[in-house]
């Protein structure tokens, strides 16, 4: 009798051991989810991004996004450079980017481009309503304003020139962003090359009329690009690609569903929906459509023009799955 027992409390105990050492073996049906911090800026430009965010693209590939807000690209790119956080998708501008591979190289890689297209509108001019400029040819001894810094002034020249006008006899001045359609409105300019929002901002606002669509095509065919650190890359490849998976993915459902996508903006960059009527989804390059000719293009651009002080190959940026 007593064998009896003890062989039922040993059985008993070998079950209880077994049941522990199940409960403590990991399954192969649980997911690892991964944290990425990518920048971005409540902006247009972005929209890969929020789609990727809204209809789950990023969760699909087990990553728990932590998104991180900048008022300056170049602040964005230094952080990524740094390790800070481990990419920025869709509209960092190349001029931010090609600076720092020129200060670090190495430092990133571009793994999809937001492209300038015949039907594009990423930049407009836009004049007052009720202007009585109605052609490019006709800012010959005006005021106009743009953004601030380098590089707007060049896609200006650009375009005043192809149009036969000698830029030198346009008054160009930089004014900060937020002070583009009032500056408009209240006269002080005469015609304003600014960027998306705000020629729809300006047209539904009863402000302004577009005079020129896509002004930035004079000057490249290539804006702002998505980048990931190559430090990130070094600590886990496998964690970049499925950051570029999920963006790949968005930019193609933001093709096939432009009105879903432009929703999408209003909710992510807090834009009033009324205000976004007749806006033209950016054109975006996925991983595999991306080309080293159109960021070589930028790279000459800027280095010509004395943006970047140093020739940078464009080979060495495109990021390699």
């Amino acid at each position: 009798m007593n064998k009896i027992k003890i062989g039922i409390v040993v059985a008993m105990l070998a079950i209880f051991l077994l049941g522990c050492a199940t409960q403590n073996t990991p399954s192969a049906d649980v997911k690892t989810i991964e944290k990425v911090e990518i920048g971005y800026k409540k902006h247009l430009a972005y929209l890969p991004l929020f789609v990727g965010l809204e209809k789950g693209f990023f969760a699909e590939q087990d990553l728990e996004v932590v998104v991180v807000p900048f008022d300056s690209t170049n602040q964005m790119m230094t952080a990524i450079a740094t390790g800070e956080i481990d990419a920025s998708i869709g509209g960092s501008n190349l001029e931010a980017v090609l600076s720092l591979e020129e200060k670090s190289p190495g430092s990133l890689k571009v793994f999809s481009t937001q492209r300038i297209t015949k039907d594009s509108r990423m930049s407009c001019v836009l004049v007052k309503k009720g202007s009585e400029v109605t052609t490019i040819s006709a800012l010959k001894n005006k005021k106009v304003a743009t953004l601030p810094g380098s590089f707007a002034p060049l896609w200006i020249t650009a375009t005043l020139e192809k149009e036969g006008i000698n830029p030198s006899d346009v008054e160009i001045q930089g004014i900060d962003l937020k002070l583009h359609l009032s500056a408009l409105e209240s006269g002080q300019i005469d015609a304003l090359f600014t960027a998306e929002p705000l020629c729809a901002f300006g047209v539904n606002k009863g402000i302004a009329t577009i005079l020129y669509d896509e002004p930035i095509k004079n000057l490249m065919s290539t804006f702002s690009a998505s980048v990931v650190g190559t430090q990130t890359i070094a600590d886990d490849a496998k964690k970049a690609d499925k950051i570029v998976k999920a963006t790949d993915k968005a930019i193609r459902y933001l093709e096939s569903h432009p009105q879903e996508a432009v929703d999408i903006l209003a909710k992510y960059a807090s834009y009033e929906k009324n205000l976004l009527n007749g806006i033209k989804i950016p054109t975006y390059a996925t991983s595999s459509e991306v080309t080293e000719d159109e960021l070589q293009e930028v790279a000459d651009t800027l280095y010509e023009e004395g943006i970047i002080k140093k020739r940078i190959e464009a080979d060495g940026l495109l990021y390699d799955s």
